[in-house]
């Protein structure tokens, strides 16, 4: 482009498009530096609100010198437009970084982390909340830095860069800790959770949240833990999983406090030893297959106490069973004992007049008594079964046989 802003800044390409703004890489005349030149959108420039909103983010971050946060020089307008004028890092956003690579090793994203960690608590130390940590808006240094940059939602004492109304959220709702997506005021802490998202994607290469709609990731971020790490990556250890799950912790006071203890932490855990605050940690993050699975450490599956024995059941089973079989028996006894007590009297054809004696006999007829079975309960309380028993009670029949005539 042949451009020049006011005479001094040359925008010479165009480097990245945000959500309010272009960003191009120009060249200072004055001082002889390469520069980023961020230019806020024609269609927002008319807009008194946007404009303020713009200044705000240069003053702030203006405010703001270290190592791991990008510097501002100088802001401006020309012919309507806004701009700021930023260091140039020559590097990709950690965005593009996670796109191409992701899973990122855990060394190397402890350090990015502790770089990002940095930077915030400095900010942090300064009254200054981000309150948009995410990915794009981190940049990395051919020396491997990590830079933090976009102030534009910021939280400073005496006011923020960006007035927030009930029920409105500002920011990435992947990245926003439940009190920001619930209204609630944000602090260091919230900015705790946004770096804890971005170390989760970076070990994983998906975002810890994910959903169709924002509403849908807010409701996940606020109703579920996301998926263990090492689920995803088996690279990652227990140590950093520890990490992870205090910096997501849905309540701030069980999160890191500060961003510095965060850092501190991550350095343990890229120099290969294991910091004392993972070693405790107990803050639950749902695996596909458990939802309540503790992150730190691997829980073994529950002993379940045996059942007690279901002693009435067993009994009333066994008196069933033996009240089947003991009518059976008497069934078979009764048959048997009928068969061999009946007589059948044949009279003789060839026999000689003569008067018989009377001939008896003795016929069985059933008669039914009721038996007590044992009880099925405890004594205390041994309720009565009663069951049909056929019982043979001799009788005697008399018949007169008459006496053939001659």
């Amino acid at each position: 482009m042949d451009r020049v802003l006011n005479d001094r800044y040359e925008l010479r390409q165009h480097a990245a498009r945000g959500g309010m703004a272009d960003v191009y890489h120009g060249w200072d005349r004055r001082l002889s530096r390469e520069v980023a030149v961020k230019v806020l959108r024609p269609e927002l420039s008319a807009d008194d609100d946007y404009v303020d909103r713009f200044g705000d983010e240069a003053r702030t971050a203006a405010r703001l010198t270290h190592p791991n946060i990008v510097a501002v020089f100088d802001t401006g307008s020309d012919q309507g437009d806004a701009y700021m004028v930023m260091e140039w890092v020559d590097g990709p956003t950690l965005a593009q970084v996670i796109r191409a690579d992701a899973p990122l090793p855990v060394e190397r994203s402890c350090r990015i982390g502790a770089d990002i960690a940095a930077g915030l608590e400095y900010a942090h130390a300064h009254g200054v909340t981000n309150r948009d940590v995410k990915p794009s808006n981190v940049l990395l240094a051919p020396t491997g830095h990590a830079k933090v940059t976009d102030f534009g939602i910021a939280k400073v004492p005496d006011k923020s860069t960006v007035e927030t109304l009930p029920g409105v959220v500002l920011g990435t709702p992947a990245y926003l800790s439940p009190e920001q997506l619930t209204g609630r005021s944000a602090d260091a802490r919230s900015d705790v959770y946004g770096l804890g998202a971005v170390l989760y994607e970076m070990v994983t290469g998906h975002r810890a949240f994910v959903g169709d709609t924002p509403a849908e990731v807010a409701g996940n971020a606020l109703h579920s833990r996301p998926p263990r790490p090492s689920s995803i990556n088996p690279n990652v250890p227990a140590s950093f999983e520890g990490i992870l799950s205090k910096a997501l912790a849905r309540d701030p006071d069980a999160r890191y406090q500060t961003a510095d203890e965060l850092r501190a932490d991550l350095l343990e855990v890229a120099g290969g030893r294991v910091p004392v605050t993972a070693q405790d940690e107990t803050v639950a993050m749902a695996a596909e297959a458990d939802a309540t699975r503790a992150l730190t450490t691997p829980v073994p599956p529950p002993v379940l106490p045996p059942k007690r024995r279901r002693t009435a059941e067993a009994w009333l089973i066994g008196i069933i069973l033996a009240l089947a079989v003991l009518a059976v028996v008497i069934a078979l006894l009764a048959s048997n004992r009928g068969n061999s007590t009946k007589t059948t009297t044949v009279p003789s054809t060839q026999a000689p007049p003569t008067t018989l004696p009377l001939e008896t006999t003795r016929r069985t007829t059933p008669v039914t008594r009721p038996i007590t079975t044992p009880p099925t309960e405890a004594p205390t309380e041994a309720p009565t079964v009663t069951a049909p028993v056929t019982v043979l009670t001799p009788t005697t029949v008399t018949r007169t046989i008459p006496t053939p005539s001659t």
